[in-house]
């Protein structure tokens, strides 16, 4: 059940209608009933699993609050221990087993080591980092545990951003489910308007550059597009895509009352890595800060320790996204270039101090076209392992060639491209909807339904963080 489907259509029409005419606790009841309605609806079967995480962690919370941190902290590890077991076997175990199978055969030992039949849960990368992070703020003593596992189940299970984000902190989320206030007209008028806008964004420049992008890599050897302009349409995808759903997701919430993070702000408009990674996918970026780089010794512990922090940051980072080494080369990539924009600071400045204001420009151009390198990397990840250096191979030797099709992409590319740049250019603008008048609401509403029914592909892509 997607956002982008007939399906959710009816069951949030039901849920809302619901959801309006009951106060109090019972608000709490409809919205977790709802939540685990909309998770069964991918699987039911993995509702005990995310029960479980939710259980343990509200006890969690609850052991460490009364222990302190001196003997609180075992505790921690066990929900540690559980939590990151748990996401290990589902998404990581095949890939460990395909590794090792391949290194034994490699050396030439005998491997016979069988893959399990796992479904990877949809969204368990998502709420399993949201639970770990409640119990490690109660560990620090930046936050209160809750008293009420239905107030905590509600936090886990908000069906609006479950599966994919953003990865909200419980001390955001948490009084605003427990509390459940009805919308004002604010978000009433703006919550509408992110959900037309997220399903434009899916609909029409997702979907839209999803043919291009599959058919450049699933078909290398027949495809006479050049690999920099499947990687190009591909970097459209991914951020309508996901910033789509996150649009969507915090207008579904604010129709409930719920405010949620920004999770993208122009992140294709900055001049250098380390800005990037503070505009994209923000609540992973700043998750990873938190609870991984600061913890690791962040850059307190000399020049060295904190290029090496970076680098197994992103490298991790990189390891949340897939189960696969090009997901793992991706976040390593990252790392080196966070590394080297920082070794190079000194540098940098002496050259801006140069180029005066041409040198923005050009450092948005860089960041962009580095950034695309690192999306090429990403994106032979979602090839099968067997294809992937087939893949490779294939569009390297088109790298060196330049058919006439190149230009027929002339317009798609000038399409997509420009509705990407409007897009960032006005994602922190999207409340300014509400100053509008009623016919300019109107015309503006009409025209992103019209606009998703005339520019509406055949295709209908699965967003792509769900595989995460």
């Amino acid at each position: 059940m997607t956002f982008n489907s007939w399906v959710f259509a009816a069951f949030f029409a039901v849920f809302f209608w619901g959801y309006e005419r009951v106060r109090g606790v019972a608000k709490k009841w409809v919205l977790l009933i709802g939540s685990y309605a909309f998770y069964a609806a991918w699987d039911v079967r993995f509702l005990l699993l995310i029960m479980a995480s939710t259980l343990l962690d509200f006890y969690v919370g609850q052991r460490v609050e009364q222990l302190g941190q001196k003997k609180g902290k075992r505790f921690i590890y066990l929900s540690l221990l559980l939590n990151i077991g748990a996401l290990a076997y589902f998404k990581y175990a095949n890939f460990f087993i395909g590794s090792a199978t391949a290194l034994l055969t490699r050396i030439g030992l005998p491997s016979d080591i069988a893959t399990l039949q796992i479904i990877l849960p949809v969204g368990i990368s998502f709420y399993t980092f949201q639970t770990i992070s409640y119990s490690i703020d109660i560990y620090r003593g930046e936050l209160k545990a809750s008293r009420s596992l239905l107030d905590f189940s509600c936090f886990v299970a908000f069906f609006p951003q479950l599966v994919a984000g953003p990865i909200e902190r419980a001390k955001d989320l948490l009084p605003r489910v427990a509390y459940p206030a009805s919308p004002s007209q604010m978000q009433r008028d703006t919550g509408w308007f992110l959900i037309l806008v997220g399903l434009f964004k899916k609909i029409v420049i997702a979907d839209g550059c999803a043919g291009f992008v599959n058919f450049g890599f699933n078909n290398p050897e027949q495809s006479m597009v050049h690999p920099l302009l499947v990687t190009v349409f591909f970097s459209f995808q991914i951020y309508a895509d996901f910033s789509g759903y996150t649009d969507m997701a915090r207008g579904i919430a604010r129709l409930l009352g719920v405010e949620l993070s920004l999770n993208f702000l122009k992140p294709y408009l900055v001049g250098n890595p380390s800005l990037f990674w503070r505009h994209w996918h923000i609540s992973l970026s700043s998750w990873l800060r938190d609870y991984l780089y600061i913890p690791m010794g962040g850059n307190r512990k000399g020049e060295g320790r904190t290029l090496l922090n970076l680098f197994l940051t992103m490298l991790l980072g990189g390891l949340w996204h897939g189960a696969g080494w090009a997901f793992i080369l991706w976040g390593g990539f990252h790392g080196v270039w966070l590394i080297l924009h920082r070794v190079l600071q000194p540098l940098l400045r002496k050259v801006e101090l140069v180029m005066g204001r041409a040198y923005g420009g050009g450092a948005i151009a860089c960041t962009y076209l580095l950034t695309l390198v690192g999306w090429f990397i990403f994106r032979v990840g979602s090839v099968e392992p067997s294809d992937q250096l087939a893949t490779i191979r294939e569009m390297g030797s088109r790298a060196m060639q330049w058919s006439s099709t190149n230009y027929e992409l002339a317009l798609p590319l000038c399409f997509y491209g420009g509705l990407v740049l409007l897009g960032q250019r006005f994602a922190a603008s999207y409340d300014k909807v509400q100053n509008l008048s009623f016919r300019g609401k109107v015309l503006l509403y009409s025209a992103l339904i019209l606009g998703c029914f005339l520019f509406a592909c055949d295709s209908k892509e699965q967003f792509i963080y769900f595989q995460f």
